[in-house]
């Protein structure tokens, strides 16, 4: 995983994939290989658009096993 989160690895990655890449420094790399892609906020989300991210919110243990049993009693697995 540590040759993934290299900067320069990481931009050749993303620039391949065309995905948002969470490694810092991998826009700055991704100029020399595509400078419109580094530049894609597809790719890089702007600080604006950071900002109206929400997370999602961390099941208990008690509340995640109650919905599995839930869910497998209406899939039938």
């Amino acid at each position: 995983m540590k040759y993934r989160y290299d900067p320069v690895i990481a931009a050749q990655i993303a620039n391949y994939v065309y995905y948002v890449s969470p490694v810092k420094g991998a826009d700055v790399e991704i100029k020399k290989l595509d400078p419109a892609a580094a530049s894609n906020p597809l790719l890089f989300p702007t600080p604006e658009i950071v900002a109206k991210q929400h997370t999602f919110e961390a099941l208990s243990d008690a509340l995640e096993t109650s919905l599995n049993a839930l869910y497998s009693d209406l899939s039938g697995t």
